[in-house]
Order: C-alpha cells, then sequence, then structure tokens
C-alpha cells in the first residue's frame, strides 16, 4: 500500500489530536525516502510526487532520411497510380504479378479466334490525392519471378519494350462496372493487344500451372507520373480478387453458330507472385534537400512510406539533466505536430511507428512499445493534428546508462495496414527548432538526491 503525504497528514490529526504533529512530520520523511523503483514511469500521479520537476524544453536536432527499400512481395493488397505532390515530389506505384490456371483446353489452334483481350483490376476502394486522369501501361514480363521468393520495393523485373496497352482514363473506385445485364465491382478494365491473346489459344491449352508460367511469366503494370502538382493518386489495388486477372473472349472461327467463349486467367494468393514497386522522384524538393544537410530539418521533417522518407531524432543533451544526480523519470511524452496546411489534399497517416536506432543503424522497437497500444500512443489525433508517444521506459534507459542514445526513426506504421510498402499517406510535421509547430519531448522527473 502506498499513501499520499498529504492524505497522511491530514488524516492523522483527527485520529490522535494536535500532538501527533511530530510524529506526522516523521511519516512525512519517512514516506517521501522511497526507493527508486518506487517513483518513475507513472506510479503514482505527477501532482502526488516529491521533488518533481517538469521540462519541455530538452533540444531535439531534427531531419528527414531516405527510407531504406521495403519487402513488397506478396502484400494483402497491392498499390497502383501516380501523383505529384506538391512537397514531396512525383512518386509512382508499379506492380508485377504472375496468373495462373489449374488447366485449360481451348480447342484447336488453327480454329481458334480472339474477339478481345481484357485486364481486369479491381478496386480495394482506398485511394490518396485527387481523381484525375491516369495512364496505366501494360507490358509483359520476360523474367521469371518466384512465388517463394523474396523481393523489394526497389526491385525491378525485366519485361519486353513493346506495350501491350497504354490506358488513359478517369478512376471511379466506387462505381460498379456493368457488362450486359452483368454488375461487376468497381475496377479497372484495361484492352489488351489481341495479338497477345491469340499466342494463348495458339498453346491449344494448358496442363496444369507449371506448363502456363512456362508459357506466361505475367505482366508490369505500371502508372504515368506524368502529372501536375497537386494531381493524381494511388489507389489500393485487390488483384487477387475473383474478379481481377487476364480474360480471353474467342470463338470457333469456323463454327457457324459463332459462339463466344471466355476464360480468365486470375491471380492466386496462395501461387502467384506479385511484387511491389515504388519509385520516387524528389530531386528539386524540400524533402531531398535534408539528405544532404540536415539543418534545414529543424524547421519541417517528413514521413513518406513506400519506401519514400523516414524522419531521425537526435537528443544531442539528455544526459545533461543528470549532471546534478540522477533521477527518475516519471514521463516522457514525445509531441509530433503536423503542420496543418499540407493535409488539405494529402490526409495524415492514421499512426505513425517509432523505432530506436543502434549503433550499426539498425532499428529495434522500444521497450515502451510493449506496454501496449493504449500506453505507447502513434495514433493521430485529428482535433489537436498531433501524434503523441510516451517512452519513459526508453529515455529512463538512456539516462540511466542501460539504453543507447544514437537517436529515434519516425516513420511509416506497420498497423492499420499503413505499412511501407502497402501504406500511402505521407505527413509533414514541425521539426525541433519550428516557431509554430514544435516537436517536444514533454518529461516529468524527480531528482534522487
Amino acid at each position: 500500500m502506498h499513501l499520499n503525504h498529504k492524505k497522511i497528514t491530514r488524516l492523522l490529526p483527527r485520529l490522535f489530536g494536535a500532538k501527533v504533529f511530530l510524529f506526522s512530520g516523521l511519516a512525512l520523511l519517512a514516506f517521501s525516502c522511497n526507493k527508486s523503483s518506487e517513483i518513475g514511469l507513472d506510479v503514482q500521479p505527477e501532482e502526488d510526487l516529491l521533488n518533481t520537476l517538469f521540462t519541455d524544453s530538452v533540444s531535439l536536432r531534427t531531419y528527414a532520411t531516405s527510407e531504406d527499400s521495403v519487402r513488397s512481395d506478396e502484400t494483402t493488397f497491392n498499390l497502383l497510380g501516380s501523383y505529384n505532390d506538391p512537397v514531396f515530389g512525383k512518386t509512382s506505384a508499379s506492380v508485377f504479378t504472375q496468373f495462373s490456371t489449374n488447366s485449360v483446353t481451348f480447342g484447336n489452334p488453327s480454329e481458334m479466334q480472339i474477339d478481345s483481350v481484357v485486364l481486369s483490376l479491381v478496386y480495394k476502394g482506398d485511394y490518396y490525392g485527387s481523381l484525375d486522369p491516369q495512364t496505366f501501361k501494360v507490358y509483359q514480363l520476360n523474367q521469371a519471378i518466384f512465388r517463394d521468393s523474396i523481393y523489394y520495393s526497389n526491385r525491378s523485373i525485366g519485361y519486353d519494350g513493346n506495350e501491350l496497352a497504354s490506358y488513359t482514363f478517369v478512376p471511379k473506385p466506387a462505381d460498379s462496372v456493368k457488362i450486359g445485364t452483368t454488375t461487376l465491382k468497381p475496377q479497372i478494365r484495361i484492352r489488351l493487344s489481341n495479338a497477345f491473346g491469340q499466342g494463348f489459344l495458339g498453346q491449344g491449352g494448358f496442363t496444369d500451372n507449371t506448363a502456363f508460367l512456362s508459357y506466361f511469366k505475367g505482366l508490369c503494370i505500371t502508372g504515368s507520373s506524368a502529372h501536375a502538382p497537386g494531381q493524381g493518386a494511388i489507389f489500393a489495388m485487390s488483384l487477387t480478387d475473383a474478379q481481377s486477372g487476364i480474360t480471353l473472349y474467342y470463338r470457333n472461327k469456323f463454327s457457324s453458330k459463332g459462339k463466344q467463349s471466355n476464360f480468365t486467367f486470375g491471380i492466386s494468393s496462395s501461387s502467384s507472385a506479385r511484387i511491389g514497386h515504388f519509385i520516387h522522384d524528389d530531386e528539386l524538393s524540400d524533402v531531398t534537400k535534408q539528405y544532404a544537410d540536415s539543418n534545414l530539418g529543424q524547421n519541417l521533417v517528413y514521413v513518406q512510406p513506400m519506401a519514400g522518407v523516414r524522419t531521425k531524432i537526435v537528443f544531442p543533451h539528455l544526459k545533461n539533466l543528470t549532471l546534478p544526480g540522477a533521477i527518475a523519470v516519471n514521463k516522457a511524452e514525445l509531441v509530433l505536430r503536423v503542420e496543418p496546411a499540407s493535409t488539405s489534399v494529402y490526409a495524415a497517416p492514421v499512426s505513425l511507428a517509432l523505432l530506436s536506432i543502434g549503433a550499426d543503424g539498425n532499428t529495434q522497437e522500444l521497450k515502451d512499445q510493449y506496454e501496449g497500444e493504449t500506453y505507447f500512443g502513434g495514433v493521430y489525433n485529428a482535433s489537436t493534428q498531433e501524434y503523441r508517444f510516451n517512452i519513459a521506459r526508453h529515455i529512463q534507459g538512456i539516462l540511466s546508462g542501460t539504453e543507447e542514445n544514437y537517436g529515434l526513426y519516425i516513420c511509416s506504421a506497420k498497423k492499420f495496414s499503413e505499412g511501407s510498402a502497402t501504406g500511402f499517406r505521407r505527413v509533414v510535421l514541425g521539426g525541433g527548432g519550428n516557431a509554430t509547430y514544435k516537436m517536444r519531448l514533454r518529461l516529468t522527473y524527480t531528482k534522487l538526491y
């Protein structure tokens, strides 16, 4: 049981009379000499702690750095499209994907004729940016990809330079599509060349998926980045949906009935390799300038998924807090404030991630994260336009010498489908020296001696 010393002072005179004041003073002294393990880390309310101090003026060095490539194979959904962000520059998302079949027979190759070939790509429903005209281009892969291999977002797969299609359209991710009397899910439908489809009929059919992949390695589907600043969007696509795939519409050209048949090569979640490929053309942006001059990050810093940008935070003078003597950290809250004008078109991420940097440059989770999401934080508060992280254990470790102090990375969160390979929301944050939206470490601590 841990009693509040103020309550003790008020309670004792009522129980034993005025003569107990001397004892009350001794009791106060005894209860104020707690072990350091009982003082810090949110053990008791801040207003009830003795010798408690507060500061939000800890020096922070902040600047943006390029994100490493991320693993991007077989994600739950895929990103496609392009946009031109006035702050971050041009971004495009492409996909390299296999298709699959169990077995199929088309008939005598000399008798079969293609009417049309359609590539269908079902929208997941989410997008980021504005619904301006997009141009998707489609190419045939000439390099095999494999479902059991690991691929990263900067990996480019070889493809034939001859376009199977170049399709310009206005995206409608919320509108269903009607084909004849059939209503389909919202999707992009791209006509491919008949010669491409005739090649499948020329095989007569395929006995299994291995034979199919031996003939057809897959497609590269890419979005053009030719947008004016503030235009374009990235779309989340459900490529493994049953309505996504390549559909051949064909007939027997010698049949008097002329009945049309169709067959769809789908994209299997269990057997089709899929790889996301991201390109950021940000050479002229303020983001890139910080890569060469970290001093520029004191005003604004940036976070962008799709292997784009992350922000580094360094606490260069944190250990100075212990120069008068050891301290116990009661609470350490890192407050990240969003620059409001940056969210007018591009909404802030639902959450961000915070990782510790080791001596070798590798990252790891903070101990505070093991306390759970409610404690750790990192979720965007739209009313205050900020993110807050509780990092008391990490800061205590640095001050006690049990944790390294090589800084932290703010990067795209893996939760809420906003990991760097599937998320598309970026954010502009105030840096450690911003006059209006300053990033702060709010620190409450107790002197031990």
